[in-house]
């Protein structure tokens, strides 16, 4: 069963599909949202000055979690339409305001957002996606000026993949593994971003 683990939803059952999704697990996502917390308090940015967004949002999870700590808005983006209405159903558990669903391929909804920049980028897809592509997405989020100056981007990958996700030119903070699972946490050159 998963769970809200902190905030305003502590607590809430979320909704797993049967299959088709790989939630973060637990233990997986509390290490993560530790880390991000201690990072957070580091650079000195509060949760609620924090817009997120979550690509490959399977359960919306990950992004929900951030809602729950506080972040004003979340925007969830996801492929699969049963998955999309699994997500929809959390949210409506979650039941705070400043949700976003979006369905469809990854890259197309990025090229269309055109949303104000985001602070916080969770990017968890299936693991057969590969790195080279994951790369081709975050450079698609640096291209559309889709990320703040301060904006940290966590991958979760495959341990066994052993390739970084992170495109060349950005920074490695962090990387954390967690049994088959690993988390990079990146950051894009700040030249290429806005303020």
């Amino acid at each position: 069963m998963t769970r809200i683990i902190a905030g305003e939803a502590k607590g809430r059952r979320l909704t797993v599909p049967k299959r088709g999704t790989r939630p973060t697990a637990d233990r997986v996502r509390e290490s993560l949202f530790s880390a991000l917390s201690a990072h957070l308090l580091k650079v000195g940015i509060n949760w609620t000055e924090l817009s997120a967004l979550d690509l490959y949002a399977g359960t919306g999870a990950l992004g929900l979690e951030a809602l729950s700590r506080g972040a004003h808005r979340v925007v969830l983006i996801e492929k699969a339409r049963a998955a999309g209405e699994v997500i929809e159903a959390n949210i409506n558990a979650v039941a705070l305001p400043g949700a976003q669903l979006l369905i469809g391929d990854v890259s197309a909804v990025l090229e269309g957002l055109g949303a104000p920049p985001f602070g916080l980028v969770f990017v968890d897809p299936p693991y057969e996606v590969g790195s080279p592509e994951i790369t081709a997405v975050l450079m698609l989020l640096q291209a559309n000026r889709l990320l703040t100056n301060e904006a940290l981007v966590i991958v979760e990958r495959p341990t066994s993949d052993g390739q970084t996700p992170l495109p060349d030119s950005w920074e490695v903070l962090q990387v954390r593994r967690h049994g088959d699972t690993t988390l990079w946490y990146g950051q894009a050159p700040e030249n290429a971003l806005i303020s």
